[in-house]
């Protein structure tokens, strides 16, 4: 479970509002996660002065880790417009 997130949300009103801004926010990170990931690969290879065979590599590398967070942050935004925040 990251970040401490449970599937089920909680009976505790409480609890349950921070259990949604806490679901909400990991799916923003998981959003933001392909292009900080091209970012980084890029700068790396920049300021390292590698070929930009590289670069091309970790772009693809790094962005096939991102793309699984992109998905897993639309399948939240999605499902809570279609009104199954809570299925699994």
């Amino acid at each position: 479970m990251l970040f401490g997130i449970g599937k089920q949300p909680p009976t505790d009103p409480v609890e349950l509002s921070h259990w949604r801004r806490k679901r909400r926010w990991l799916a923003i990170s998981d959003l933001s996660a392909l292009p900080a990931f091209a970012t980084v690969s890029v700068a790396v290879t920049v300021y390292s002065n590698f070929p930009p065979v590289v670069s091309v590599l970790l772009t693809m590398i790094m962005g096939a880790l991102g793309f699984g967070f992109l998905l897993n942050g639309l399948q939240f935004f999605i499902r809570r417009e279609l009104k199954m925040e809570n299925t699994p």
